[in-house]
């Protein structure tokens, strides 16, 4: 093999990998996910764009080459998130439609005019994994469909309803750009966070891997007996499947997210 015939060391460290996600919400500093912020189930994957619009201001200046640098005028940029969902829902439709309300029982697109500033989605996240257990997201502000609804059916098969939302600047907020992305690298660990009252748990430490087993024994103190315990994984309550009161075990066969234990203790009467 050749000098020039190689890749990074890190290159699978840094792959991302799957669809992911769409998301009404998302906190990249505080990361979780609800069932109740997932906007739809996805096919083919997402589209994500970010294009600028750009003016060479030196064009029509005698002797000046085209695209000199320093004339180089950035105008706009043109943010989009394309997707087809395979969820058909009120939300899904008045998404894919955009500029439209319900009336009288009906989703009717608006008549022409200015767009109603309630139409557009404050905020839409696309959130995928990386290979190191870390996230790369991307925000899409004042989001609003300008694709159209565009229904496609088959026949023995599931609907698919392509939607392509575009990020717009606000007039509140005129140099905020209509995108934003984040990339936070994980370390193949989950951390471990766990709220104790009148209870002590045999694991001590703040992380564990993910993609192993988990394992704690929770235990009251000295003349307390145990109240409540949960257990959630990624923000989603596994306590039912996690958690074994009558050992006071919490056992999860295979770690994904960030676990959070919280349990309590009452004094016996």
């Amino acid at each position: 093999m050749g000098d020039y015939t190689k890749i990074p060391q890190s290159t699978f460290q840094e792959l991302q990998v799957d669809a992911g996600i769409l998301l009404s919400s998302f906190n990249p500093a505080s990361p979780s996910v609800s069932d109740a912020n997932i906007i739809t189930a996805t096919t083919g994957g997402i589209t994500v764009t970010c294009e600028p619009t750009i003016s060479d201001w030196g064009a029509d200046v005698d002797n000046v080459p085209d695209r000199m640098k320093e004339f180089s005028h950035v105008d706009g940029w043109n943010c989009a998130l394309g997707f087809t969902a395979i969820n058909i829902t009120e939300d899904t439709l008045k998404l894919a439609i955009g500029a439209c309300a319900k009336s009288s029982g009906a989703i009717k697109p608006d008549a022409p005019g200015m767009v109603d500033s309630t139409r557009f989605r404050d905020e839409i996240w696309w959130v995928g994994d990386l290979s190191d257990g870390g996230f790369a997201a991307v925000k899409v502000k004042n989001a609003l469909s300008t694709g159209g609804l565009s229904l496609k059916t088959t026949k023995n098969g599931k609907g698919q309803l392509s939607c392509t939302l575009t990020g717009h600047v606000s007039i509140s907020s005129q140099t905020d750009m209509p995108m934003e992305f984040y990339v936070i690298g994980g370390d193949g660990q989950a951390t471990v966070t766990q709220t104790l009252t009148h209870m002590y748990s045999s694991f001590t430490d703040t992380k564990t891997k993910k993609g192993a087993a988990f394992m704690a024994t929770l235990t009251e103190a000295v003349g307390y007996s145990a109240d409540s315990v949960t257990v959630t994984m990624g923000g989603t309550d596994i306590t039912s499947t996690a958690y074994t009161s009558s050992t006071g075990v919490v056992s999860i066969a295979n770690v994904t997210g960030n676990i959070v234990i919280t349990a309590t203790a009452t004094a016996e009467s």
